[in-house]
């Protein structure tokens, strides 16, 4: 039977085939091994850190439900609850796992235990406080209604004596003092309500406005005792209620703290809880850390089995490989040896064939070939004698070829001439590319002042912005003038109808019988003042709620200061002192206007000067505006109060509307006008109105037309 290479080959391959299989069975056991004891792991240690996980979430919900709980949101309170089932199941499921000891649950379970408590005391603490907010509302409710009863009360009993005709100045004047006492009392009552609100709300009292309101309080209950105009029994019931107030606010103050310090204490808790659980989740990483390196040692002698069958494997195959080998290579290294003889020249050599598979055949074939290159020498020196007359024909076209090559250096030459030719076209070319990169630094320098002008034009972008900014503050600031100047012109007709009523029955009464007692004249002429003065305040509401366009025409400003320093009364103990500039140009402005402006300004330069002192007015040019500069030596202005001095209704008289400066400041705005302050306490105050010259405003006026005409 005839056996084959390839035969040999499917043989050896089978060998090794079998031999590797076993080794890989044993290589994929020990994997499986190692994927079993992996897989445990997983499903052991996954749970566990799925539990701890949510016990964190669980006790993270509950803690942001009693912060919202405690912030006023009642739903959250829900939330907490479900924050809280939340660890509890996660608490059982990581029980189950059996990872964690008995020891870290019973500590973890206490800390929760505590938590619960301290959460518990938190929740009663904050609803303690929030009873006691609702009576400390309900009692400030008591107190209000009960002072406004107080004053019905004597409304009703002023109304009686008017009509009757059986008025005394007295006893309108402590009608006046009690009217005022139960407003301050209402006033500092409402300013220690708000600073409690703030202090249970978690935010910072200012003591000094708790200690001003409560003064303020006091000195006005102290007032309305003293007017003797309400009884005995009225004034027990207010400070009843003023007591009882006290006490729930105290007792509200403690609840807060309760819930402050509780509410650390539960921080505390969750804190210790977290750090539990840390170590919890720390304990069972070093748990699967040891797992896995007995795991690794597993896989590491798998590694090693493997290695073994394979090394088996590679020499049982290596083995097979040098016998198959064997086999085929000894024919062939025969039929070489026959291939070199050949080769030296000996083409009488034949290959012996031994064999009978493809080598005996290949063998055949090679003698057969030999045979062929014999007969085909034979040819190759018949042919040789012809390549010899070949070569006589070769030599004679190489002389050709000499010829041909020296017609190339002419041509070379050509070459040559044109290259010059090219390198002075080059030369030209870099010429013009230098004119042209000149061009282009020029170019670049033009951009550059154009970036310089776009730079110039964002400059006076952004100080547009500011102007429009400042323009929109000042149409707020209108707006809000407005709403407060129809306020006050209702008010004011309100109340100049019944001053003017009692007006008239002072001066009826004064006709009648003033003459006669001059004690009774004396009053009545206290009342008159009284009336003017309160007269004065509804002209200055009424003045400050209607905005009348101004008549603006050239003025002359010494005469418009002196006029209105002659209306204005100078105590003996205040030295006035005139500063005039003669060669000033007339301003453009409406004279009854800034007559009142004068006025104002002087009044409250007098008043600040209660103990004496100097006023100075000065008149001067300063570039388009004529300045009116009034300077008092009296007590001066607080910094902080300097900004509001323009806002209506401030005020730091003690019987001041706070109406004049803002009349005064919408007057002059009104006219194209500036007013400025400067003041030091203690040293005095500087008010300096700028009215523009009759040139600077037509100017403004057409730049503005111009502006219109061109938007």
């Amino acid at each position: 039977m005839r056996m084959t290479i390839r035969k040999k080959l499917i043989g050896g391959f089978l060998v090794v085939l079998i031999i590797s299989a076993i080794g890989s069975i044993v290589g994929l056991l020990g994997i499986q091994q190692i994927n079993k004891k992996v897989t445990s792991i997983t499903h052991e240690y996954w749970p566990t850190a799925d539990a701890t996980m949510e016990m964190w979430i669980g006790s993270l919900a509950d803690i942001r439900g009693t912060n919202e709980y405690l912030s006023g949101g009642k739903e959250a309170i829900e939330q907490a609850k479900k924050g809280k089932r939340f660890f509890e199941e996660a608490f059982e499921r990581l029980e189950q796992t059996g990872l964690v000891g008995a020891k870290e649950m019973d500590e973890i379970r206490t800390l929760e235990n505590r938590y619960d408590a301290i959460q518990q005391k938190v929740f009663g603490a904050h609803n303690s406080q929030v009873a006691k907010m609702q009576e400390l509302d309900s009692v400030i409710a008591l107190f209000g209604k009960k002072l406004s009863e107080i004053e019905d009360t004597m409304d009703a009993q002023m109304h009686n004596m008017v009509a009757s005709g059986a008025v005394e100045t007295e006893v309108i004047q402590k009608y006046w003092e009690a009217a005022d006492a139960v407003m301050e009392m209402q006033i500092g009552s409402l300013v220690d309500m708000r600073e409690a609100d703030k202090y249970l709300l978690g935010k910072e009292r200012d003591m000094d406005v708790v200690k001003q309101g409560k003064e303020f309080y006091s000195e006005a209950f102290e007032v309305l005792k003293k007017t003797g105009l309400v009884d005995a029994k009225e004034i027990a019931e207010i400070r009843a209620l003023e007591n009882r107030y006290d006490a729930i606010k105290q007792e509200a103050y403690k609840a807060h703290e309760i819930q402050v310090v509780n509410m650390q204490k539960l921080d505390s808790t969750i804190n210790l809880l977290h750090e539990n659980l840390a170590k919890l989740e720390e304990k069972m990483d070093e748990k699967m850390d040891e797992t896995a390196i007995a795991s690794i040692a597993t896989a590491k002698a798998s590694y090693w089995c493997m290695i073994i069958s394979s090394f088996i494997c590679t020499t049982v195959g290596i083995s097979v490989g040098f016998i198959i080998s064997r086999n085929i290579t000894k024919p062939l290294l025969e039929l070489v040896d026959v291939t070199d003889i050949i080769a030296g020249g000996d083409l009488s050599q034949r290959a012996e064939i031994t064999s009978n598979d493809e080598i005996g055949d290949l063998g055949t074939s090679f003698n057969y070939m030999t045979d062929e290159i014999q007969k085909r020498d034979e040819e190759i020196q018949v042919a040789n004698e012809e390549l010899r007359t070949t070569n006589e024909e070769l030599e004679s076209s190489n002389e050709e070829l000499r010829s041909t090559t020296e017609e190339l250096e002419a041509s070379n030459e050509e070459l040559r001439t044109t290259t010059e030719e090219i390198e002075e076209l080059n030369r030209t070319l870099e010429q013009k590319v230098l004119k042209r990169t000149e061009d282009l630094m020029a170019s670049n320098e033009e951009l550059q002042s154009t970036t310089e002008e776009l730079e110039a034009s964002n400059e006076e972008l952004r100080t547009s912005n500011e102007e429009l900014e400042t323009t929109q503050e000042k149409l707020v600031q209108k707006e809000k003038l407005a709403a407060i100047g129809q306020l006050a012109s209702g008010v004011g007709h309100e109340l100049r109808n019944p001053l003017g009523v009692i007006k008239n029955a002072a001066y009826y009464i004064k006709t009648k019988v003033g003459s006669d007692d001059p004690k009774l004249a004396k009053h009545l002429t206290i009342m008159e003042r009284e009336i003017n003065s309160s007269n004065r305040i509804i002209s200055d509401l009424l003045g400050f709620s209607r905005t009348r366009l101004p008549s603006i025409a050239p003025s002359d400003v010494n005469q418009m200061v002196e006029n209105a320093m002659e209306v204005v009364e100078t105590p003996e103990n205040i030295l006035l002192v005139k500063e005039f500039d003669t060669a000033l140009p007339k301003a453009m402005a409406d004279a009854d206007q800034m007559h009142q402006v004068f006025v104002n300004l002087s009044l409250n330069a007098v008043q600040a000067m209660g103990e004496g002192g100097q006023l100075k007015v000065k008149t001067r040019l300063a570039g388009d505006y004529v300045e009116v500069e009034f300077n008092d030596t009296g007590c001066g202005i607080p910094e902080e109060n300097i900004k509001k001095l323009f806002d209506p209704f401030f005020s730091t008289k003690a019987r001041g509307v706070g109406l004049g400066l803002a009349v005064t400041h919408g007057i002059v705005e009104r006219n194209k006008g500036k007013i400025e302050v400067e003041s030091k306490v203690s040293e005095g105050t500087t008010f300096v109105v700028k009215l523009p010259i009759e040139k600077q405003l037509s100017e403004k006026e057409t730049t503005d037309k111009q502006k219109v005409t061109v938007s």
